[in-house]
């Protein structure tokens, strides 16, 4: 969002601008960066929503590493895909459906 957008905001919410034209601007510029957020907070879904059907195809009763489940993947990754956002996916997404088996390096396995 711009400056002079916030700047806009701030004057029509202390009453010093009452220009309904700016308010309609304002309330654009907002609804734009609204939809902005949802579309990347959609594709980050859809990303992680690829990434977990290479996990759980990966993984089965044997524990293995991220950087193994890493390597399994392979080719199957959607682009940007790395083994911090498999670890966060692992501990954040999908835990309800592996297990996370604590060790020096930490292994999961299909529950």
């Amino acid at each position: 969002m711009k400056n002079a957008t916030i700047k806009t905001i701030y004057t029509i919410l202390t009453g010093e601008n009452t220009n309904e034209a700016d308010k309609l601007t304002c309330i654009r510029e907002l609804e734009d960066e609204f939809a902005k957020a949802a579309e990347k907070a959609s594709a980050k879904q859809d990303t992680y929503d690829t990434m977990r059907a290479v996990v759980l195809n990966i993984l089965n009763d044997k524990p293995m590493t991220v950087a193994e489940i890493f390597t399994a993947g392979e080719g199957d990754w959607p682009e940007g895909t790395t083994k911090n956002k498999i670890s966060y996916g692992l501990t954040h997404y999908w835990e309800n459906e592996v297990v996370k088996i604590q060790g020096k390096v930490n292994e999961y396995r299909r529950k």
